[in-house]
C-alpha cells in the first residue's frame, strides 16, 4: 500500500491535483486508480493524508515525499540531494529514471550551490524568480546524478506559490520534484478527498 502526503492549497480544501494520479474517493482514506473517466478497481491502494507546512517539513525531512502545490498542479517533491528519495520519487511518479527531476530552490543563494551560474543566468533569476522559468545549468558535484538522469546539468526553479516557498525556506534544501507531465497518463488528473 503506498501513502501519499498532501498539504493542500486550502486549509479546508477537498479538491487537489495531483500529477500523473487520477484516484477516485468520497471521503474515504482508500481510494483506486481512475482512468479514462471510468473509476475502477486497482491492486495499488493509496491512503492520502492531509498535512499542515509544518508536517509536510518533518514528513521531507524524514526521507518522505509530499505532494507541494505548484504554480499550476501539485508536483510530488522530496530532498533533492538524497538519491533515495529521489528513487522513491520516481517508483511513486511510475517515471522512469532516465527523465531528469526539476530542482526547487528557495533563493538564488542556494541555487548557486547546486549549479554554476554565468552572469546571464543570474540575471535572468533576479528578474524572473519566483516564477515559473526553469534554468539548465552545468550541476555542482553535490548534485545526485539521479536528480539528473546521469546528466551533467541540473534543471533550477524557484517557485512563486507561497506555500511551497514557505516549505522550502522551513526545511533550507532544495526539493526536487517532476514536472506536472505524467508518464503513465496524459490527461489532467485529480484526487478527491
Amino acid at each position: 500500500m503506498l501513502s501519499l502526503n498532501i498539504l493542500p492549497i486550502l486549509e479546508k480544501s477537498s479538491r487537489v491535483s495531483i500529477p500523473g494520479l487520477r484516484l477516485c474517493n468520497r471521503g474515504r482514506s482508500l481510494v483506486s486508480l481512475k482512468r479514462r473517466g471510468k473509476c475502477r478497481s486497482s491492486s495499488k491502494t493509496i491512503t492520502l493524508n492531509l498535512v499542515s507546512a509544518d508536517q509536510a517539513v518533518g514528513i521531507l525531512l524524514d526521507q518522505g515525499i509530499v505532494a507541494l502545490p505548484t504554480e499550476t498542479v501539485y508536483g510530488l517533491a522530496g530532498l533533492a540531494l538524497d538519491p533515495s528519495v529521489i528513487k522513491l520519487i520516481y517508483r511513486f511518479k511510475g517515471r522512469p529514471s532516465r527523465n531528469p527531476l526539476i530542482v526547487h530552490v528557495k533563493d538564488l543563494e542556494q541555487a548557486e550551490s547546486l549549479a554554476k551560474f554565468n552572469p546571464l543566468a543570474r540575471k535572468a533569476c533576479e528578474v524572473f524568480w519566483p516564477g515559473p522559468l526553469s534554468l539548465i545549468l552545468p550541476k555542482r558535484s553535490c548534485v545526485p546524478s539521479e536528480v539528473t538522469a546521469g546528466g551533467n546539468t541540473v534543471a533550477l526553479r524557484m517557485p512563486r506559490h507561497e506555500l511551497f516557498l514557505k516549505v522550502l525556506t522551513q526545511i533550507n534544501q532544495p526539493l526536487a520534484a517532476p514536472d506536472r507531465k505524467s508518464t503513465r497518463l496524459n490527461s489532467s488528473h485529480q484526487i478527491i478527498s
